[in-house]
């Protein structure tokens, strides 16, 4: 039951921490070609 819920937890983690990454990538890649074309 624990083991489940802990897992549950991990995945929960992990599938945010990936929205996070691939958000920062998102926002920070466009900028930083901003940046450099201009």
């Amino acid at each position: 039951m624990v083991a489940k819920l802990l897992g549950g937890v991990v995945q929960a983690l992990v599938i945010g921490i990936m929205l996070a990454v691939s958000l920062g990538l998102a926002l920070f890649i466009p900028f930083t070609v901003y940046q450099i074309v201009r």
